[in-house]
């Protein structure tokens, strides 16, 4: 029982991490797309990430998405990652190490002409 309360505590963990990091890369996405790269987003995500390791390939960043709002249309971007998460202590006891993704996402407008 005491394991699964662990397990749960490190999860939640995680799980604040994934979207604390992905909003993190969202105020740089923002930005025109010159100001930043998708790899200096992916990479500003990873260093924002804490209590697990996450990869670039986790994470999809998509800039060519348009919002339509009345009869204007707005350039958009979405970021997405999706992080493999197994549990801790069932492996230490030599059983199966059962795993499942954890999921954050963020979609919003970019502000043109906006520079950092």
């Amino acid at each position: 029982m005491f394991s699964a309360v662990i397990d749960y505590g490190y999860s939640l963990l995680v799980t604040i991490s994934l979207h604390t990091a992905v909003r993190e890369g969202a105020q740089l996405a923002v930005y025109d797309p010159g100001a930043y790269t998708d790899t200096q987003i992916k990479d500003h995500i990873i260093r924002n990430a804490y209590g697990d390791t996450l990869l670039a390939s986790e994470i999809t960043v998509n800039r060519s998405l348009v919002v339509t709002a009345g009869t204007k249309k707005y350039k958009a971007f979405k970021i997405s990652v999706s992080h493999p998460y197994a549990f801790i202590l069932p492996s230490v006891f030599g059983r199966t190490n059962p795993s499942f993704n954890l999921q954050s996402a963020v979609q919003s407008l970019v502000c043109t002409g906006l520079l950092p």
